[in-house]
């Protein structure tokens, strides 16, 4: 997340390259400094935190946060907006400025180097569209590492994190977030306008809390059992998981008390998992 400076040694050329070139990465820099201000609170930092700063751009929240906890690893995908941060924290011990995808980095062995041994971070990020899913499984996934995260994520996608069941936007991801987080919540919306260049759309900041132990495996069944369903929302879960014996799906769904003409949208995050465990049990999986 940034304040927006501008880059480049004045000359329009340059200007137009870097901001095309940003454009291209996703890069929209957090400037406003009201927004700054209520995420900073409500993350609410402490003196013995290990943070991990997902897309930390110019440093907007990395100024602010990078020498008042006990270990700070930001990782920056744009090689230019790296290299800065790096040369601005370079004497700074308990600091760490990585370069490179978030999806692609050792987020284990880099952490654990940073803090010194096995620690659990709390992560915060400006999460590009492409990245957002995939990071929020990886790392949900992932409570040794991780006890909290507080993500800037658009507005559609937030809503699908927080959404109930029976709602048009519950799916997949609502499901992931229920089942892996001890808590989610919505912080703030933040227009386009607190961003530069300006998005096209709405950007909210979601906190979830993390469990102090992973899910057991009939959560990880449970996740996966969703995902298939939704893959054909409209239909009914007989018949998107029954295959050849629908009725095998539906005895199981009476046998726990479901409506076994619900469809994948109507099913709640925990009915998944017991769905799930009842498939495995029965061997219908």
């Amino acid at each position: 997340m940034d304040q927006g400076e501008r880059y480049g040694s004045g000359r329009e050329p340059r200007r137009r390259q870097t901001a095309a070139r940003r454009h291209r990465l996703g890069q929209h820099f957090l400037k406003d400094p009201r927004v700054i201000e209520k995420i900073l609170v409500a993350f609410a930092p402490g003196p013995g935190d290990c943070v991990l700063e997902v897309g930390p751009g110019h440093g907007a929240l990395t100024e602010p946060l990078a020498l008042t906890v006990a270990t700070f690893v930001a990782v920056e995908c744009d090689a230019s907006l790296a290299v800065a941060l790096q040369r601005r924290y370079q004497p700074e011990t308990g600091v760490t400025i990585l370069e490179g995808d978030i999806l692609e980095i050792d987020l284990e062995a880099e952490l654990t180097a940073a803090a010194g041994g096995p620690a659990r971070f709390r992560l915060l990020g400006n999460l590009p569209y492409s990245i957002a899913t995939p990071l929020l499984v990886r790392t949900l996934a992932r409570a040794d590492l991780f006890s909290n995260m507080t993500v800037m994520v658009q507005r559609e996608v937030a809503r699908r994190m927080l959404a109930r069941p029976g709602s048009a936007d519950y799916g997949p991801l609502a499901v992931l977030v229920a089942l892996r987080a001890a808590g989610a919540h919505l912080v703030l919306d933040a227009p386009p306008g607190a961003f530069a260049p300006p998005p096209e759309v709405h950007s909210s900041v979601v906190q979830l809390d993390l469990p102090a132990h992973a899910g057991a495996d009939d959560t990880d069944m449970g996740i996966a059992l969703a995902r298939r369903a939704f893959l054909q929302r409209r239909k009914k879960l007989v018949n998107t998981l029954g295959g050849t014996s629908p009725h095998r799906i539906s005895g199981a769904m009476a046998s726990l008390g479901m409506a076994t003409d619900a469809r994948p949208e109507q099913v709640a995050p925990e009915d998944y998992v017991r769905l799930a465990r009842c498939l495995r049990q029965e061997n219908i999986q």
